[in-house]
């Protein structure tokens, strides 16, 4: 009879632990290896993080067939048991294709779409200006900051620093 009481609360525990698995939505990012321009060989790359458990898929399709040559990381996890995983296939954009990276994870399909239309190109000017009084004469600096989206997934970044002008 010990026996079998230990035996139950064994099972029951371990049912327990197995309910009280909570699953966390993976994170996606979809991007290309440089900047996308119609026409250029590039890779189209598929980065899920944060997701729990580890069952997942991932499928890169074009026009929503799966793109034959994709390669896929193994499965890694943080300290915090959240995993990560990465698929990329080569790959060259046209302007009638759609690219897509599907994610299958706790019974949920989501898709999530790649394309140079998403973003227009933006610039935004931002200028710093400091004067200060140094060994007996004013020190100005000047700093001006250019962002610019590109077409894609990326953005640049262009500092000037323009001291004494």
């Amino acid at each position: 009879m010990k026996t079998f009481v230990c035996l139950a609360v064994v099972l029951l525990l371990g049912l327990t632990g197995l309910s009280a698995v909570k699953t966390i939505s993976p994170k996606v990012q979809v991007y290309t290896r440089s900047p996308g321009h119609y026409g250029t060989a590039n890779t189209l790359i598929c980065h899920v993080s944060g997701f729990h458990p580890p069952e997942i898929t991932i499928e890169l399709l074009r026009n929503d067939k799966e793109m034959p040559g994709s390669q896929q990381t193994d499965l890694a996890f943080e300290e915090n048991w959240h995993y990560h995983m990465t698929k990329h296939v080569p790959f060259t954009p046209t302007k009638e294709d759609v690219f897509t990276c599907r994610v299958t994870h706790g019974g949920k399909k989501n898709t999530y779409i790649w394309g140079m239309s998403v973003f227009h190109c933006v610039c935004v000017y931002v200028l710093f200006h400091r004067s200060q009084y140094v060994r007996g004469r004013y020190v100005s600096s000047t700093r001006v900051q250019l962002q610019v989206c590109s077409a894609g997934w990326r953005r640049l970044e262009y500092f000037w620093n323009l001291e004494n002008v």
